[in-house]
């Protein structure tokens, strides 16, 4: 079991988190005064938006993420399903590029317009 202490973002209250966790879990969390600490430390332990740049068909690149954070287990399974992809252009910001990453129910859509 891992433990780290940080700040909590995840409202004004300026709360100072205590948290052991595991791969896949939260143990046991302190100091939050609010739902959103306990929110705040799954995401920031637990999950992770994952970003990779793919080309596109005349060379240039464009930069693809989850629409959500994923589960860190399944980052590695997620970039595997991004090699091979080249997106035709034009390709507009929030276009899903692949539904359910990694069997997360999360899609990748691209982060930004390349005309």
């Amino acid at each position: 079991m891992k433990q780290q202490k940080f700040p909590c973002k995840g409202c004004g209250n300026g709360c100072f988190l205590e948290v052991a966790y595991e791969p896949e879990q939260i143990c046991s969390i302190e100091g939050n005064r609010c739902e959103n600490g306990r929110r705040y430390a799954e995401e920031k332990l637990l999950c992770q938006s994952v970003e990779v740049y793919v080309p596109t068909s005349d060379g240039r690149k464009v930069l693809l993420r989850t629409a959500e954070p994923i589960p860190l287990s399944k980052k590695a399974a997620c970039l595997r399903e991004c090699e091979g992809i080249c997106m035709e252009t034009p390709v507009i910001a929030g276009e899903v590029v692949l539904y359910d990453a990694a069997g997360t129910g999360v899609s990748l859509v691209a982060a930004e317009t390349v005309i």
